[in-house]
């Protein structure tokens, strides 16, 4: 009897082994993942609930900063202007088989433009300075172009620069004042 009983005892202890590597140990740690998932969750839950409570401020301030960046914006004189005006000036001179070589405006007047727009009621003006190369009818032609131009407000300066035996390009230098703005033109 005490070999049956010993032989009990051992199979229910590889019972006992075999549940305990087979059923339980994979199902604590199972079970185990599913707290840690849990766990998880309900912290995302609470920075979500977090985050839909500050929501209608964090709209409210993004539309208070759009409203002060369009009324920034208003206040500047806009690039995309300015390079409009440039490119329909080279445009101009292309047509007339004239090459633009640089156009300035001086930057104290373009960093003085940005300070002095305050007032959108009030035309602002800059000065344009052209570089340009070509022969004496084209530059006369553009030049009449320009003074018809909606944008042209009047001639500062105007040089020619040639050489006496014509070997080199004619040099021209023309200085107008320009209005800015969404000025369209007249066809």
């Amino acid at each position: 009897m005490k070999n049956k009983l010993v032989l009990y005892i051992g199979v229910a202890a590889a019972l006992t082994c075999l549940w305990l590597l087979m059923i339980f140990l994979p199902l604590k740690r199972e079970r185990l993942q599913v707290l840690e998932q849990i766990t998880e969750t309900e912290k995302q839950l609470v920075d979500i609930d977090q985050t839909l409570k500050e929501l209608p401020v964090f709209l409210k301030e993004s539309s208070n900063l759009e409203m002060s960046k369009t009324r920034l914006q208003s206040s500047l004189y806009a690039k995309a202007d300015i390079l409009k005006l440039f490119r329909q000036i080279s445009d101009r001179a292309a047509a007339r088989k004239l090459t633009i070589t640089e156009i300035v405006p001086s930057v104290e007047e373009l960093l003085q433009l940005n300070k002095t727009v305050q007032n959108p009621n009030q035309p602002h003006f800059l000065n344009i300075t052209l570089y340009i190369k070509g022969d004496y009818i084209g530059f006369g032609q553009l030049v009449s172009e320009l003074e018809r131009a909606p944008f042209f407000r009047g001639i500062n300066r105007c040089n020619i620069n040639s050489s006496p035996d014509l070997s080199r390009d004619v040099m021209y230098s023309i200085s107008f004042k320009a209005l800015l703005g969404n000025v369209e033109e007249t066809s």
